[in-house]
């Protein structure tokens, strides 16, 4: 399952498509209203953080994290660039502490 899934971000002939779906996804998740107050879920302050993955596992060896640390660079900047809210996520993998994006976009 791994490998397969390992596609999504690093499959050439696919990850242009899968990007497009990803950010087109994640806009509609952030311009969605919260039906209790109607706010915008970009501007609710309800919402106390966003992750872009969980556990993003790629078999690829030592590049596979670099893949994902790419793929999510990529979307948490079109994520900052849609909502104000600059929460920082974080995530573990393996054990290692490999994508802080408090950095990304930022500056």
């Amino acid at each position: 399952f791994e490998l397969f899934a390992s596609r999504f971000y690093s499959d050439p002939s696919i990850y242009p498509a899968c990007q497009s779906l990803s950010q087109h996804h994640i806009g509609i998740v952030l311009t969605r209203r919260n039906t209790f107050n109607g706010k915008l879920y970009k501007e609710d302050p309800v919402i106390f953080v966003w992750e872009l993955a969980n556990e993003p596992q790629i078999v690829l060896g030592d590049n596979g994290r670099k893949i994902v640390r790419t793929w999510i660079e990529e979307s948490a900047r079109i994520w900052m660039q849609i909502t104000w809210w600059r929460q920082e996520p974080k995530g573990k993998w393996e054990g290692l502490e490999m994508h802080k994006c408090s950095d990304i976009g930022t500056k």
